[in-house]
Formats: C-alpha cells, sequence, structure tokens
C-alpha cells in the first residue's frame, strides 16, 4: 500500500511537471527563428516548471515519511492551476471551497488526476493560445460531481483521450465513482461523480 502511495504521488507530480515542462521546450523550439524574446521566455518558464516539481516532489516525500494517509486536495489543486496559469496565461473559475472535506485519499487523487489530465488536453489542443476552464463541484448526501469545462473548444482526438483519461475512469469505477467525457454546449467538458459513503481504501490509484 506504502509503494502504491509514492508512485501515486510521484505521477501527480512528475507526470505533471514533466508533461508541462515538454510542451513548453516545444514551443520554444518552434519560436527559434521567430520570436528570441519569446524563446527565452518559453525556457524560463520550462525551468521555474522543474524547479516547482523538484520542490513538490521533496515535499511529498516529507508528508509520506509524516503521514501516509494526508493528501491537501485543495493545496494541490490550487497549485496545479497556479502552475497553469503562470506557464500558459491560462485561467481557471472553480469553487474549490465546495469540495468535501469526507473524501479519502484516492478519492482526492483521482480528482486530482481528472483535472490534471484535463487541463493537459485543453492545454495541448491550444498550445499558443490561453485557455478558460470552467470547474463547478455539487455535493448531496451521498455523491460529489465534479464538471470540468474547457470553454468553446472541440473535442481532441480519440486516442490523447484515451490515453489518460481511460485509467483514471478505471480507478475511478473501483472506488465507485464514473467518469464521463464530452463535447457540450460550454465546450470538451470532464464530469467525474465519486460516492460520499465510500468504505474504507481497499486500492491504490
Amino acid at each position: 500500500e506504502e509503494r502504491h502511495r509514492i508512485t501515486g504521488s510521484i505521477h501527480d507530480t512528475v507526470g505533471h511537471t514533466l508533461s508541462a515542462t515538454i510542451v513548453q521546450l516545444e514551443a520554444a523550439k518552434r519560436l527559434i527563428a521567430k520570436d528570441p524574446i519569446l524563446v527565452e521566455e518559453k525556457l524560463a518558464a520550462s525551468q521555474w516548471l522543474v524547479r516547482r516539481g523538484l520542490e513538490d516532489i521533496r515535499r511529498s516525500v516529507r508528508t509520506l515519511r509524516e503521514d501516509a494517509s494526508y493528501y491537501d486536495l485543495a493545496g494541490a489543486i490550487g497549485a496545479l492551476f497556479r502552475d497553469m496559469e503562470y506557464a500558459y496565461c491560462s485561467r481557471v473559475e472553480s469553487n474549490l471551497s465546495a469540495l468535501p472535506a469526507t473524501l479519502s485519499t484516492l478519492q482526492k487523487r483521482v480528482v486530482f488526476q481528472t483535472l490534471q489530465e484535463g487541463m493537459s488536453l485543453g492545454i495541448r489542443q491550444n498550445r499558443e493560445t490561453p485557455c478558460l476552464f470552467l470547474l463547478d463541484v455539487e455535493t448531496d448526501a451521498t455523491e460529489m460531481r465534479l464538471r470540468f469545462a474547457h470553454v468553446d473548444s472541440v473535442e481532441p482526438p480519440a486516442d490523447e483521450v484515451a490515453f489518460g483519461l481511460r485509467t483514471i475512469g478505471e480507478r475511478a469505477e473501483r472506488i465507485g465513482g464514473r467518469l464521463t467525457v464530452g463535447v457540450e454546449e460550454t465546450g470538451f467538458t470532464l464530469r467525474l461523480t465519486l460516492p460520499l459513503d465510500a468504505e474504507t481504501e481497499t486500492d491504490a490509484v
């Protein structure tokens, strides 16, 4: 169980950092002959992302040593949104305060990974254009319903959607949840539903 927790933490930090850095470096490569100043900005953003990722890894290791069951979901999501806003000038409108406090560690990881993958898909679709995302969370006595939309976007290629979201969807199902994706009136949208009366964690994300 501890091994699964550590690999999950690495996925959340290293995976996000490397994906974001790759996008920045690809943009810099395309701009070398066109806009040297913008290239410097992209390289500086890449450097900042790697440094931030290293800090996140160190913080995750400290957290695992101190309390393997603790996961600061709101803090992790806030850092994710700030990173994306800084690196890509993207913006997220959200109601993070509506996140229920009773989510298990595994449920929190599924929530974070859903948002992480949703943002990565949107940014890969609009490499040169700032993105606007909407996050809405609703809860009742039995479940949490999360909607994450990339405003005015079209559906990404099927292979890109399947690559990351299929695995996250399987993880959600293992803990009693459901992840669906599709194009709605707002744009490409991810919907995640998780039960709030889940039993003690028995699997790992």
